[in-house]
């Protein structure tokens, strides 16, 4: 079965076509300026077809340009969420990993391997939790080998 998910596009190559949507918005707008400069006025008489011609190129020129540069703003929140988002979610599928174990494993739904990202401040608090538990079994051992 096909989801939605394996069409999606991957942040960098989001990034390649917004910025093609832009290049070849600027390159279509600089075409209608040119139809307009050439055809528009040919020997000091003007012609409505380079005119229409010219403003039908620039219009959808600039459509594609602000296609483009509304992606690339758009962009930015989905890629901080998505970041935020990577350590509990499968980079195949997408399945949810948040009460999986950490460092590595495979996805449950999938079977890929993953490496699940751990903040630093919780491995510190793991290695403290630790020490404060190995402490305590040798003070409870030192009490019971007391009596």
């Amino acid at each position: 079965m096909v989801t939605a998910e394996a069409w999606r596009l991957t942040p960098g190559l989001a990034w390649v076509t917004s910025l093609v949507h832009v290049a070849v918005g600027l390159f279509g707008l600089a075409v209608g300026v040119f139809l307009i400069a050439t055809l528009g006025i040919s020997g000091g008489i003007a012609s409505p077809i380079g005119y229409v011609l010219g403003l039908l190129a620039i219009l959808a020129a600039s459509q594609y340009l602000l296609a483009g540069v509304k992606s690339i703003f758009a962009q930015r929140p989905i890629g901080l969420a998505a970041r935020k988002r990577a350590c509990d979610t499968c980079a195949q599928c997408g399945y949810e990993l948040s009460g999986m174990p950490e460092d590595q494993g495979t996805c449950p739904e999938c079977g890929a391997r993953y490496v699940k990202l751990v903040e630093p401040w919780s491995r510190l608090q793991r290695r403290v939790q630790g020490h404060m538990a190995a402490r305590e079994r040798e003070r409870t051992l030192g009490q019971g080998s007391k009596d």
